[in-house]
């Protein structure tokens, strides 16, 4: 992976500094490949935050960085480049799929779509927080419930959860079978945190890897009778790429120009009530819960 230098003392330490320890070891050699192995790297034309000449996305918006965009390319390996995808989007992407079946498999894969199993079996950790910041390690002694929900509304379709777990010490939630038409709501109870209700997109196929964690209350959060949280973990949310919306607005903070932001928040006055969150094809309806009772909301899409 090539990084130019950016600078002697900005990001000192940093693997986006060339100058660093690590990627001048990283960039040491006549290329980037290893022996006997094939490579391929995947990039985005001009789209990764990542590999921006200029320094946004480093807090110095306006200053040079040294980086280019074909940064990513490996030396002498096979460098593919996708048009429009964001930093996330170059492993999640369905073309990003297709590369790396082609490269593995060593022919093209059968679809690009998902294999929808009528009744999925979801499973995964629950992880917390250690001085404000997010954590991969399992937690124990946290409640998770699984709702059933209404796709329209969001409301609960019965007075019991489907699913409840109290996690032990591998913090694993599940094993739950789903089914691959159903919506759900998934509420995350652990000690010294928000209650976390997640709606999510409905889940076509068994995943082991559906991890939980909870959602922290921001500082703009203040004041709101309820809040709630669209997110993409696989990607990021592009202003005239995609359409999406939080109770038809546009979220505040996310950003024109290269997709760089995954979330994005809205405080609620009066509750309870529908809130309907949509990404491209894909549209969520959740509930808001009243933050007054550290309470918090998620729609988190899949795609």
């Amino acid at each position: 992976m090539r990084h130019v230098q950016i600078s002697d003392t900005l990001l000192v330490g940093s693997e986006f500094n060339g100058a660093a320890p690590f990627l001048k070891g990283l960039n040491g050699g006549p290329d980037d490949l290893i022996a006997g192995v094939e490579l391929m790297a995947i990039r985005s034309d001009k789209n990764d935050k990542y590999a921006q000449p200029d320094g946004r996305f480093i807090g110095q918006p306006g200053k040079p960085t040294g980086v280019s965009y074909d940064t990513s390319e490996l030396r002498g390996a096979r460098n593919l480049i996708l048009d429009g995808v964001d930093h996330r989007e170059t492993a999640f992407h369905k073309l990003a799929f297709a590369a790396q079946y082609q490269l593995v498999a060593g022919k093209p894969a059968g679809t690009l779509f998902i294999a929808q199993e009528p009744k999925p079996t979801l499973n995964g950790r629950v992880t917390g927080m250690a001085e404000g910041l997010y954590t991969n390690l399992p937690v124990a002694e946290a409640e998770v419930e699984i709702h059933e929900v209404d796709p329209r509304t969001g409301e609960r379709r019965a007075s019991q959860p489907v699913h409840r777990k109290t996690t032990g010490a591998d913090g694993q939630w599940g094993p739950f079978i789903a089914t691959s038409d159903g919506c759900y709501e998934f509420v995350l109870r652990m000690a010294g945190q928000p209650v976390t209700h997640t709606y999510r997109s409905p889940f076509l196929r068994s995943s082991d890897v559906v991890h939980l964690r909870p959602e922290p209350f921001a500082k703009a959060d203040e004041g709101a009778a309820a809040v709630l949280v669209m997110t993409r973990p696989r990607g990021y949310f592009g202003i005239g790429r995609d359409k999406f919306s939080l109770d038809g607005k546009l979220p505040p903070g996310i950003t024109e120009g290269v997709p760089a932001v995954a979330s994005g928040r809205l405080g609620f006055e009066l509750g309870p009530r529908t809130v309907v969150a949509v990404f491209n094809n894909e549209t969520i309806a959740a509930r808001t819960w009243p933050a007054k009772d550290n309470h918090i909301v998620v729609a988190e899409f899949l795609n």
